[in-house]
């Protein structure tokens, strides 16, 4: 059987300055490999993976430093009742390509609404664009589209209204000097520098939970018990619902979660089947592996343990140890780095660092009865007797297969 692999994923990041020339935001540009080109790819493709790279797999801190991210999105994320990016982060771009009727304008102005702020991308004074100039945010105007000796004509237009000027594809010192005295607010192009490609670590999940938990999210009396038993089932996609938590617009401050269950009722349904579709739209791959079956193997195991020793105690918080034990051999990162992801309790992660605490002396007795050193398990103080120490370890590995064939099913 395979093991579960990671792969690389890229993000272009292209900075905005302002007058001052200090950064003032990012544009996130797809790119599929350490190339520093887009490549052919459809627009609904691109942003998928952007938005997938970007806040579950590299993570939206590291690409901007708490700076704004500037997105591109198409007409069919605008249109999308479901879209759920963390308002005070992203500045949503409006594509020149982009067909803009009665349908898209009253989309942008719900958007508004919900507090997102919007930029027109490579503005270049069409008449197309007048619906939503009262409604913009920014205004990206594109240099090589519109003359400069007829920018300071055009311009007036533009300033009845509240938008903020961009000039892009600023490239000559000339044009930096010019576009400032027309009173141009930020900047972005090629004088300044040329995008850089950020490199990040996908790990690989399983499609069958992918579109299994899909399938579950389309109800509308969904079940929270139903999530966590299908985002539990496998460890890359909680990864990745924890670290999109993890990112600093959500404010969790010292805040953490001790369980799946927690994670998902604190997202909410809406934006979770927002993430599980784009999971799936950008193809995820990898199958079920040993080291995936290990990780729910435990996290069993942990969880059964601790109702047998100390009922006083969550539970939930040693399956979910037991369950993330193994992401460091799935990502092929230090358990430190990867906890740098997540935001779990303190005893879940001495638990997966140190093996310390009551979560992290179960977790070491799980993997040393793995290696073929029974004694810590045994003398864990289990209220049955010995024998049903042996009875865990085998109902877990029951339980662990039962879950994957439910999932290779779908």
């Amino acid at each position: 059987m395979s093991s579960t692999m990671t792969e690389s994923v890229y993000v272009g990041r292209h900075p905005i300055y302002d007058r001052h020339l200090n950064v003032h935001a990012y544009e996130l540009l797809y790119r599929g490999s350490r190339t520093n080109q887009a490549g052919v790819i459809d627009g609904n493709t691109a942003t998928s993976h952007v938005l997938i790279n970007t806040f579950l797999e590299i993570g939206l801190d590291r690409l901007t430093d708490h700076h704004p991210a500037f997105i591109n999105l198409t007409r069919d994320f605008f249109l999308d009742p479901e879209l759920s990016l963390p308002v005070a982060s992203v500045v949503l771009e409006v594509l020149e390509d982009i067909d803009i009727d009665d349908e898209f304008v009253r989309a942008i102005r719900r958007l508004r609404e919900r507090g997102y702020s919007i930029a027109l991308d490579d503005f270049a004074f069409e008449e197309k664009w007048d619906p939503l100039l009262e409604l913009a945010d920014y205004i990206k105007v594109e240099l090589p589209a519109v003359p400069l000796d007829e920018l300071a004509d055009r311009l007036p237009r533009l300033r009845r209204y509240n938008a903020r000027l961009l000039a892009e594809k600023v490239e000559t010192h000339e044009e930096f000097e010019r576009v400032m005295r027309l009173g141009f607010h930020y900047f972005q192009g090629y004088f300044f520098c040329k995008p850089n490609v950020v490199e990040g670590k996908r790990v690989t999940a399983n499609v069958g939970a992918v579109f299994s938990l899909l399938a579950r999210l389309q109800k509308p009396d969904v079940a929270v018990d139903e999530l966590e038993m299908l985002v539990s089932n496998d460890a890359s996609v909680a990864f990745k619902l924890l670290r999109y938590l993890n990112s600093a617009h959500f404010g969790l401050g010292s805040n953490r979660f001790r369980s799946i269950r927690q994670a998902i009722v604190f997202l909410g349904v809406r934006q979770l089947r927002s993430w599980v579709a784009l999971l799936a739209v950008c193809g995820i791959k990898g199958k079920p592996s040993e080291l995936s079956r290990m990780a729910l193997r435990r996290a069993r195991q942990c969880e059964q343990f601790c109702v047998r020793c100390m009922t006083d105690y969550d539970s939930e918080s040693f399956f979910m140890a037991g369950l993330f034990s193994v992401l460091d051999a799935q990502m092929d990162l230090p358990m430190a780095e990867v906890l740098q992801h997540l935001p779990v309790s303190e005893d879940i992660k001495e638990a997966l660092l140190e093996r310390t605490g009551r979560i992290g002396a179960i977790l070491d007795a799980v993997i040393e009865w793995e290696l073929g050193n029974p004694i810590k398990a045994e003398t864990l103080p289990v209220r049955l007797g010995s024998p049903d120490v042996s009875a865990v370890f085998l109902e877990a590995l029951f339980w662990a297969d039962e879950q994957w064939k439910g999932l290779e099913a779908v």
